[in-house]
């Protein structure tokens, strides 16, 4: 487990990094309301809230990589000693983080509800299994699983983006009358006009 002043230096690097990730969400909220009002050019929003998370996330770390030890060390010289390297594990993993979140919004856009479970499932497991492993090694350890973490999430739902995309799917059933005898008789309407023969007779 991690002590009580290592804690203290990772929450601060965490804190710091949220701030990327904060664009990271913002970009994926605009992804979604882009996708409710146009869902015809669902493709299209998919292909530029990737490229616009990516450059966001890309030119944030790097951001980060270079300052963290001016960023930490306005705290104190014990947070930038102890925490520059985490910060920029940190600021990595944001690129992971992108990478998932955007893969459940692709699953949330297509309907795939187990996708959607699974994603943040593996995720969460993952980081937990890794940080507990490695927090005995300090804060850039446990910065280290929370990347790793978030890199396994988004190749399972890259993974499975890229299997609903060659997979072919079946659309689901019209609700309006015509489609319905396009498809075929509605078994509830066969249900309800065998019941009004009963009562007939």
């Amino acid at each position: 487990a991690l002590g009580s002043e290592t804690a203290g230096i990772y929450l601060l690097a965490f804190q710091v990094v949220s701030l990327l990730n904060a664009a990271v969400f913002a970009v994926g909220g605009s992804m979604l309301a882009s996708a409710s009002r146009h869902p015809d050019q669902i493709s299209q929003t998919l292909r530029r809230s990737a490229m616009l998370m990516a450059g966001a996330i890309v030119t944030g770390a790097l951001i980060l990589v270079v300052l963290a030890p001016h960023l930490l060390g306005i705290f104190g010289s014990a947070y930038a000693e102890g925490g520059t390297a985490a910060l920029r594990v940190l600021a990595l993993g944001s690129l992971a983080l992108g990478a998932q979140y955007w893969s459940v919004i692709f699953h949330r856009l297509h309907r795939n509800l187990r996708a959607m479970i699974a994603v943040p499932s593996a995720t969460a497991l993952a980081t937990l299994a890794l940080a507990l492993t490695w927090a005995p090694h300090g804060a850039t350890s446990v910065a280290a699983a929370w990347g790793a973490g978030y890199f396994i999430g988004a190749m399972v739902g890259l993974g499975l983006a890229k299997r609903h995309v060659l997979t072919p799917r079946s659309m689901p059933l019209p609700r309006s009358g015509a489609g319905r005898h396009r498809r075929g008789r509605d078994p509830v309407d066969d249900l309800s006009q065998n019941r009004k023969l009963t009562v007939t007779v």
